[in-house]
């Protein structure tokens, strides 16, 4: 099969790895339609990431849509979206208060994490 590339936004090409067949190419083309990321406003939408997940999740906290460290990091979801699951913030919440923005948050599902590792790592500037 040839090659295929998705580009979004006037450039930001994607390789296309799903399918090569219609029914295929239709559904990840939905599927790029929406945001890689889902967002988290409350402390229910961020217990809701870990809910029948137990792979580590990747959260972004910014100040707001315009941040660069945002774009980048939305830009990272769209190529990564079938390895990890995206969460961004960009509100103050009460399990994040250690966190200073921006910041990339790697945090991994209590029941799955030894009492030796860490609860999250967070990278920041």
């Amino acid at each position: 099969y040839p090659s295929l590339f998705v580009y979004r936004k006037g450039g930001k090409r994607i390789v296309y790895e799903g399918e090569q067949t219609e029914h295929g190419i239709v559904s990840s083309m939905k599927e790029f339609l929406s945001l890689p990321s889902r967002e988290i406003r409350n402390i229910n939408d961020y217990k809701n990431l870990f809910v029948k997940n137990d792979q580590p999740i990747i959260i972004g906290i910014f100040n707001n849509e315009q941040d660069y460290l945002y774009q980048l990091f939305i830009d990272y979801a769209y190529k990564k979206r079938k390895i990890f699951q995206f969460g961004h913030t960009f509100e103050k919440l009460s399990t994040l208060n250690d966190v200073q923005t921006p910041a990339i948050v790697l945090q991994h599902h209590p029941d799955v994490r030894s009492k030796y590792e860490n609860e999250k790592f967070i990278f920041n500037k």
